[in-house]
């Protein structure tokens, strides 16, 4: 990062986290993105990782705590990064949070139990719970922290700038909060999906075969266009 301008517009407004998470069963796997149109913040405000499936350290920006993580924190099975807070999914299914907390992002309700995953959007966090249901808390402004009532049978979440994506079990996708260009408009017809993700306007679907990007991006910003659009094929 050696000369990076954090003043500068980072090169990619719709991605905007960056997270990494592990499990005692995996490698560590990297999901790079950034913070999209704030520019001012480098690299989604903190860089994390967990050794071990253990310990989580934290490093970079530090404006609101972020990058304090709790002492004795440990146990831990995944990581999510917001703007200016992290969540951290313990093995017994507790669910921790840091930095910022202006609107209760980090206020981890205490009914919340059993969490198999959690994810961080802007000034929001969500958890998935072993039962399949989605629990939201944080800034609603947009009833991002609302999830469907009808949503069931979830084995994902993924969380935005404003909006929440979830994938149920059937490879069904649901999506709520913010819809400002679309982000919430599941494509008729989606269905077989094996992963999701959500950056700062924008939602993904990952089928056995292709992508699916629905949204906001930054080739459509250039073309004017929102449509959804396909990605090559991923197939071997």
């Amino acid at each position: 990062m050696d000369g990076f301008d954090k003043r500068r517009k980072l090169p990619s407004p719709s991605w905007w986290a960056i997270s990494r998470l592990a499990s005692m069963r995996e490698t560590c796997r990297t999901i790079f993105t950034n913070a999209g149109s704030l520019g001012v913040i480098i690299l989604a405000s903190t860089i994390s990782d967990i050794r071990g499936a253990s310990q989580v350290v934290a490093w970079g920006l530090n404006t609101v705590g972020q990058t304090n993580v709790p002492p004795g924190l440990t146990n831990v099975t995944m990581i999510a990064c917001g703007i200016f807070h992290n969540l951290a999914l313990k093995s017994d299914g507790k669910v921790v949070g840091w930095g910022q907390n202006t609107s209760g992002e980090t206020n981890v309700p205490g009914w919340l139990t059993n969490a198999t995953a959690v994810a961080a959007g802007w000034s929001f966090s969500l958890a998935l719970r072993a039962d399949g249901t989605v629990a939201g808390w944080g800034q609603n402004n947009f009833r991002q922290t609302n999830a469907p009532i009808d949503l069931t049978n979830a084995v994902a979440v993924a969380a935005g700038g404003g909006h929440c994506v979830a994938l149920r079990a059937n490879g069904t996708v649901s999506a709520w909060g913010l819809n400002s260009y679309g982000q919430t408009n599941v494509p008729p017809g989606l269905s077989n999906i094996v992963a999701i993700a959500a950056a700062f306007d924008s939602s993904l679907a990952l089928t056995p075969t292709a992508g699916l990007l629905h949204g906001e991006s930054l080739i459509r910003r250039m073309f004017l266009s929102r449509s959804p659009m396909w990605l090559p094929s991923l197939a071997a």
